[in-house]
């Protein structure tokens, strides 16, 4: 997505460029004198749309747990929907254990956790982030936190 961003907002610098200020058609009273500027708000509106909006679309469509259950469903509309069916059956058959292990593999990837024989630790960056993430979270009234930790050792 970053990649993509990137593009359109290189494509968003030339048009601005090679297209007259005036669009061809708009009065001069309504024109911008400084350029950059002209550009800069249009860079803002296109970063607001992109992160604000289809980035936001993009990850409700690819990792909405939710959203993947109702595809789910709808694609074997004959089956019963319960919990265990979609244990078993989430994301076209691979499973909720393929899912958790995907994350899993996510976060040791991007080093916020490590594995040592089947145990997991919390990396110095793994807690920054969990702690700004917990931040936010309160800071929103997203969740509310558990009195159960989780059994994460921290490294």
């Amino acid at each position: 997505m970053l990649r993509l961003f990137l593009f359109f907002l290189f494509l968003l610098a030339v048009i601005h460029v090679m297209t007259p200020s005036n669009l061809w058609f708009l009065p001069e009273t309504l024109l911008e004198r400084y350029p950059m500027i002209d550009l800069a708000y249009a860079i803002f509106i296109f970063a607001a749309s992109f992160f604000g909006g289809w980035l936001q679309l993009y990850n409700l469509a690819d990792r909405g747990l939710s959203l993947q259950i109702l595809i789910d469903a709808e694609k074997n509309s004959t089956a019963r929907i319960d919990a265990s069916s979609v244990i078993q059956n989430y994301s076209h058959g691979k499973g909720m254990a393929w899912m958790y292990q995907k994350r899993l593999d996510d976060l040791v990837r991007l080093a916020l956790i490590k594995v040592d024989s089947s145990r997991a630790t919390l990396t110095e960056k793994g807690i920054r982030y969990a702690k700004i993430a917990a931040w936010l979270r309160k800071f929103f009234g997203v969740a509310q936190q558990s009195k159960n930790q989780p059994a994460w050792r921290q490294g």
